[in-house]
């Protein structure tokens, strides 16, 4: 081959060498951003509801997971890609899920192995235990995984016989939000019944309109030493001197007040239902990212020393602008403007934790009062930060401090409950401000088309 045969070689297969090159650059870019995107995989989501996203609470579990859970679908044709799309988003949270899908039509036998009758079935199955839900979705597997993962049952009872607020009337979305987080929800009757002491239970009294026998009040006492965990809620000016007592000898005082706030409250609500903007700093607060709203509140504090054995601190806190008032009578009228001398001025405490000693071999007892019952009403759970603030302190009474976190939202139309400021500064915008300046500018231009015309 000649010298310039040779040279013409290399001509021609030098851009094929650079082309080659190439190639070879692009596929290792292409494969290194896969590594990286399978490693850290982060995903946008735009939707209104936060359709394709995990609740914190859902990740928070997944994240503590400790065993393997098998899951199998058994699916409806058409079905497969919105199940698996979900499945897809717990594995991002743990290793430790696996996961079938099952064309039911194509797999009856199987199906019928396990129980399953129907689409959308789904079987969870860990170290011998096996449940069965009605359909894959995020709530229901969240549920599921719960109830296989939790060593010990855990039970909420609700007392009754007071006219305390009723799990079937005014706490029905209440005691569902509980039941989709692996709670036992039943009433008890504390002059019939004794609550077992288990630390991984949890007594309610929600609002009671009479006051409690002294044999009811013993038994109360008997279940917090015991071992087990108390929630007293009360209204403003309540007539409960028994409870209040109760009460006193864990250091805590309910005030026969009323939390007035013209300032801080929902829009086109009075100034008896303020928010609660001030939480404690702590495990139960910690993921909370709004106010709460308390309807009808009252007063709840605490000695400067807490008893011996006892560590006590306030959960939450009205606003600076509110002040607590005494006067029954005068709320009653509607009059209810600042008095010095006679009211207490804000910030008002509305939520105290009392935390006791265990007893001998016992476990921690632990006590919480809301000056208020009524934020847990239907009408009332959903908003703002209302059903995490108590979702969370029970979590936190039985130590479960993964599920202390923040729940997904069911969405349905494009809402936000605005304070009065918010409400305020919208008017002062769109109403005023915008016309302003759409009317200053057409002024503006008709002037200067008559100047210059």
């Amino acid at each position: 081959m000649t010298r310039g045969g040779g040279h013409s070689l290399r001509r021609s297969l030098l851009p094929w060498t650079g082309f080659a090159l190439t190639v070879i650059l692009v596929l290792g870019i292409a494969v290194l951003v896969e590594v990286i995107a399978y490693r850290h995989n982060q995903r946008l989501d735009l939707t209104p509801g936060r359709d394709y996203s995990l609740s914190a609470q859902t990740i928070s579990v997944l994240k503590h997971l400790d065993r393997d859970i098998a899951i199998t679908v058994f699916y409806k044709g058409g079905n497969r890609s919105q199940h698996e799309e979900l499945l897809r988003r717990f594995l991002m949270y743990t290793p430790h899920i696996r996961y079938r899908l099952l064309h039911l039509d194509r797999n009856p036998s199987l199906a019928r192995l396990q129980g399953i009758s129907g689409y959308g079935q789904t079987v969870l199955e860990s170290r011998g235990q096996k449940l069965v839900i009605a359909s894959p979705s995020e709530s229901n597997l969240l549920n599921a995984i719960l109830k296989l993962t939790s060593r010990k049952n855990r039970r909420i009872m609700f007392s009754t016989g007071h006219g305390e607020q009723a799990l079937d009337r005014e706490y029905k979305k209440l005691a569902q939000a509980l039941g989709l987080e692996a709670w036992t929800v039943e009433g008890i009757n504390l002059m019939r019944q004794v609550p077992p002491p288990e630390p991984n239970s949890v007594l309610v009294v929600a609002g009671p309109g009479r006051d409690f026998l002294p044999g009811e009040l013993e038994r109360l006492g008997a279940y917090l030493k015991g071992g087990g965990n108390l929630v007293i809620m009360l209204e403003p000016f309540s007539r409960l001197p028994g409870l209040r007592r109760f009460l006193a000898g864990y250091g805590i005082q309910v005030g026969r007040d009323i939390i007035i706030d013209k300032k801080n409250k929902l829009m086109g609500r009075d100034y008896l239902v303020p928010l609660i903007p001030y939480f404690a700093r702590g495990p139960i607060t910690s993921s909370l990212r709004s106010a709460a709203v308390f309807p009808t509140a009252g007063s709840v504090t605490l000695p400067e020393k807490p008893g011996p054995g006892r560590d006590a601190s306030y959960l939450a806190m009205s606003s600076p602008a509110s002040w607590a008032k005494g006067d029954e009578k005068a709320v009653r009228e509607g009059r209810v403007d600042f008095q010095e001398g006679l009211d207490r001025k804000g910030p008002i405490p509305v939520a105290v934790l009392v935390s006791l000693g265990p007893e001998k071999g016992g476990k921690g007892r632990r006590l919480v009062c809301f000056g208020d019952s009524d934020f847990l009403r239907d009408s009332f759970l959903d908003i703002l930060a209302n059903k995490d603030l108590f979702l969370n302190t029970v979590d936190w009474l039985t130590q479960q401090g993964q599920l202390v976190s923040i729940r997904k939202r069911q969405y349905s139309y494009p809402y936000h409950s605005m304070t009065k400021q918010e409400g305020t500064w919208a008017f002062v915008i769109f109403v005023i401000l915008l016309p302003a300046i759409a009317i200053f500018l057409g002024i503006t231009v008709l002037a200067y088309r008559k100047w210059n015309g």
